[in-house]
């Protein structure tokens, strides 16, 4: 990303939204409406996350009203609901949360109540392009709910094509807008990289961008997209869509089961991953393999055939991928390039030990021998030998898996919202938060 796009504002934003810079009388009423939100049923919370019903230990801060922003369709869903199930178990967050009606699991965010704010979005890339008059309403509703639930910080989950459009105006009614980056970059072969790219400039409106890595921390300094000051970097949350059962240790005669789980991409490196399995095998080597995920995988097929492998070509439910790593062994993460993985979240969340390439964020999210086994370098033959190792030493598995179990609470949701709330905490910018601001909107 150029080094000028920190400075970019562009001229249409005046033409669509002529009040998006600060004034005196856009304000937030003063009269405080209390707390309105409805219970999550039992079989919601639990099937989404074992954390859910563990109240974090509290911190001193003062009580934050927060609004969460997703407009996203898919990918980050399950990710948010979570985070949803966290701050509900807290009391020192007023939680409101903001997703689209396209949203492929819509009917779970309506289980949150009257905490929650529908947006209309679109179904489509071409529908983004032109729903105009959808934007406009879209940001009528949320000044209108910052208003009403006097919310002092509204939270970006991953930014949107909306986002540059949206987050003007809510800094200009005095209420903090936080972004988290999850890539600094567009990833090789990923075709929302035009997207990507537009919604980066949400950061020219922040107050505060928080990271899950330092590997996007750096990279968002060396491409002085955005002043370093108001970064931080947290961590990726443990993801954990139903109860984890370890399958057993393989007997002599069965193999230790390899799983590759998630979109194909290039970058993921499942080219890599088949030259090691291939070549383990040839070493005589028992291993399965499993691909599970949507994408382009004809290039494959052939050899993917050759090895007996598993493979489900389609877009995955949380209870499939669940139920996938419920009988595999370990996790491949074969990556060429890597921000950070929310497969290694998954993993972990799951109790199930990875073998990774030390590239990108792979590096800080996997310690070697605790949370998994990191190839000496992105090759075949060493993640090959990686593989080998894990599969070969039944202590080191076991240890891993013992060691995965004893951190999840480190990594939990609870842990990485008050990470958040703790960052928000002792942002000083431009917006002051609702308190400052008097007047009607």
């Amino acid at each position: 990303m150029p080094a000028s796009s920190a400075k970019w504002s562009p001229p249409e934003l005046s033409l669509a939204f002529p009040d998006i810079t600060p004034r005196a009388d856009v304000g937030l009423a003063a009269v405080h409406r209390g707390t309105r939100q409805a219970p999550l049923s039992s079989d919601i919370v639990q099937a989404r996350s074992a954390d859910a019903s563990r109240v974090a230990p509290q911190t001193t801060l003062p009580r934050q009203r927060v609004l969460f922003l997703y407009w996203g369709r898919r990918g980050l869903s399950e990710f948010s609901l979570m985070l949803a199930d966290a701050a509900r178990a807290r009391s020192d967050i007023e939680a409101f949360f903001t997703v689209s009606r396209q949203n492929e699991k819509f009917s779970d965010f309506e289980m949150l109540g009257e905490c929650m704010e529908p947006v209309t979005t679109f179904e489509s890339n071409l529908g983004a392009l032109l729903s105009i008059a959808r934007v406009n309403k879209a940001r009528s509703q949320i000044l209108k709910r910052l208003r009403r639930d006097r919310i002092d910080t509204v939270v970006s989950l991953m930014p949107h094509v909306w986002s540059p459009l949206i987050a003007p105006a809510i800094r200009a009614a005095g209420v903090k807008f936080v972004s988290i980056i999850h890539d600094a970059e567009p990833h090789p072969g990923d075709l929302k990289s035009w997207v990507a790219s537009w919604a980066f400039r949400d950061l020219v409106h922040s107050d505060l961008v928080l990271t899950l890595s330092e590997h996007v921390t750096k990279s968002l300094h060396d491409s002085d997209t955005v002043d370093p000051s108001i970064v931080r970097t947290l961590f990726h949350p443990n993801l954990r869509f139903a109860e984890s059962v370890r399958p057993d240790w393989p007997t002599p005669s069965e193999p230790f089961r390899v799983l590759f789980l998630g979109r194909i991409l290039p970058y993921k490196g499942l080219a890599l991953l088949i030259d090691a399995i291939e070549g383990l095998r040839a070493r005589g080597v028992n291993l399965a393999l499993g691909v599970f995920g949507d994408g382009a995988i004809a290039p494959y097929m052939e050899r993917l055939k050759g090895l007996g492998a598993e493979v489900e070509n389609r877009w995955l439910s949380t209870e499939e991928m669940s139920a996938a790593l419920n009988r595999y062994h370990a996790v491949a993460l074969s990556h060429t390039e890597a921000s950070q993985s929310g497969i290694a979240a998954l993993a972990a969340g799951h109790g199930v030990p990875v073998v990774a390439n030390p590239v990108g964020g792979l590096v800080e999210q996997i310690v070697d021998g605790q949370s998994g086994v990191m190839a000496a370098m992105p090759t075949a033959a060493a993640f090959g030998d990686a593989l080998a190792k894990l599969a070969g030493d039944r202590q080191l598995y076991d240890g891993i898996a013992a060691s995965l179990q004893a951190d999840y609470k480190q990594k939990s949701f609870s842990a990485f919202l008050s990470s958040i709330l703790a960052c928000i905490h002792e942002t000083t910018g431009y917006a002051q938060g609702v308190a400052k601001v008097g007047g009607n909107m």
